[in-house]
């Protein structure tokens, strides 16, 4: 009898300690679940708060990449991380693309102002044989014709600021403009 006593107590014992392993454990499983929740809540909204990407806006294709490496760096594991590296991904792709697209039309626009150059600068030299062939008005034209040229591309294009022939041409043209009145006259 005594026996069974203590086998009683002995049973209630290990059913106490398997019941106490029981609440311990599942208050750590709820403890350990309510914090992985409530950081994948904070993660969701650290994300949304992000700042949106404007398609065609470099500097905010820029801006959203950067800080989403940033918080990928902070957090390494959570359920948007897979989303989050595909549209870091895209915005690589974008950023590449912008990038290409800006660098071909900076090479169009010095290609086009070259260009433009070259014709104000042939304009110019043209001018100067019409004057050696005395044909005032048609070199009046082509220097008028280089002066247009030159101003359209703007201060900016010219190291220095403005053209270097475009003080020299500004006179040429008051002196032929005022060569051809004389001309007019005595005609």
């Amino acid at each position: 009898m005594i026996r069974d006593l203590r086998f009683d107590e002995i049973e209630r014992a290990d059913k106490r300690r398997r019941l106490v392993r029981l609440v311990v454990g599942c208050l750590l499983v709820s403890t350990a679940g309510s914090y992985l929740v409530s950081r994948e809540i904070k993660i969701r909204e650290e994300h949304r708060a992000l700042p949106e990407a404007q398609l065609g806006d470099l500097s905010s294709l820029r801006m959203r990449h950067a800080a989403i490496e940033s918080m990928l760096a902070k957090h390494h594991v959570w359920t948007g991380a897979f989303s989050a590296r595909e549209e870091l991904d895209d915005l690589v792709v974008s950023i590449h693309q912008q990038e290409t697209t800006l660098a071909r039309l900076e090479a169009k626009k010095a290609e086009e102002e070259k260009r433009l150059l070259e014709e104000a600068e042939s304009a110019r030299v043209r001018a100067y044989v019409f004057v050696e062939r005395r044909q005032y008005d048609l070199a009046l034209n082509s220097l008028q014709r280089a002066l247009e040229m030159a101003d359209s591309l703007g201060d900016g294009a010219f190291p220095g600021g403005s053209w270097e022939h475009r003080d020299r041409i500004l006179i040429d043209i008051h002196e032929l403009q005022g060569l051809l009145a004389e001309e007019g006259k005595v005609r």
